[in-house]
């Protein structure tokens, strides 16, 4: 979705900071940078650069996606505060969604059941991670996934940690920038409060755009931040009171089935209810009232 006005942002609760730098058309100069720093290559026209923007693909949680196509590449890119395993599995959705897009807009899906090669960018994943669990750049793959070993196809994801000290922040300035920003917001948010952890974390940045952008809407982005850590709190709490319940499930039916089932089943409804927009008062009182909880497994239809 683009921005209509460099004043006038999305402000649902799914935006995020890095989408609004790096998915923007109107700051696409950073979101080469961040192509060539990843890429290893030295593009310097942003106009040949092109934003494919998707929208709440199989994520639970806030827009935070942003794929561009150049030289023949399908990067796909996503920020990650929370470290996820099923990083590979999502992006893998998000780049066959992002190829039939691609194959629609180029009119070759009729194509498909012909006798000619279709041709289609190379795909390339990326998760660019900031959370407070220290990892190390790594490789993700679909096959972690896989209940059986084997299996006809594979998909690799390329992690990032862009926190400030690592590799991929010092190859791009506008990342770097982002990810200063972020960690000292992080590290005086619970001292000093919002609106000062942000003051204070944009003193600590050189001037340059990400400054001058952040500074221009300083309000919409404290909110973004805001919602970010509130959400990442939200989940923390019920999924360690999912983890709970499907143990005391299991406990009680003497059944190691039980944990699972009943981990899988509420972790399912939680899921649901966030990637709806449900507010956080409502998720938790799903955690902790059955008869709630109960009619949100029947709304959400789940069994």
């Amino acid at each position: 979705m683009k921005e209509k006005t460099e004043n006038k942002m999305n402000r649902r609760y799914k935006d995020r900071l890095f989408y609004a730098l790096f998915g923007s058309e109107e700051r696409k100069r950073l979101t080469l940078e961040l192509y060539n720093a990843i890429n290893q290559t030295d593009y310097d026209n942003p106009d040949d650069l092109q934003l494919n923007i998707i929208e709440d693909v199989i994520y639970m949680g806030m827009k935070n996606d942003v794929s561009f196509l150049l030289a023949s590449d399908l990067n796909m890119c996503e920020q990650q505060s929370t470290w996820n395993p099923n990083m590979p599995l999502r992006c893998f959705l998000y780049a066959t969604y992002a190829l039939e897009k691609y194959l629609d807009d180029t009119k070759n899906s009729y194509r498909l059941l012909t006798s000619t090669l279709v041709k289609i960018p190379t795909p390339r994943l990326v998760v660019l991670y900031n959370g407070i669990q220290e990892n190390d750049d790594t490789v993700l793959s679909l096959s972690d996934c896989f209940e059986n070993p084997g299996g006809d196809i594979d998909v690799i994801v390329h992690v990032y940690n862009i926190n400030p000290g690592h590799r991929l922040p010092g190859c791009c300035r506008p990342l770097e920038d982002y990810s200063q920003f972020v960690s000292a917001y992080r590290d005086r948010i619970t001292s000093v409060g919002a609106e000062q952890a942000a003051n204070e974390a944009l003193d600590s940045l050189p001037d340059g755009e990400v400054k001058n952008f952040i500074l221009s809407q300083k309000g919409e982005v404290i909110d973004m931040l805001l919602t970010e850590y509130d959400e990442e709190e939200t989940l923390r709490v019920v999924a360690e009171d999912a983890e709970a319940r499907g143990k005391a499930i299991g406990l009680a039916k003497g059944e190691a089935i039980g944990v699972a089932k009943g981990e899988d089943r509420f972790a399912t409804l939680i899921s649901a209810m966030v990637h709806s927009g449900t507010d956080r008062q409502s998720i938790l009182k799903a955690s902790t009232d059955p008869a709630y909880r109960k009619e949100m497994y029947a709304r959400y239809r789940i069994e």
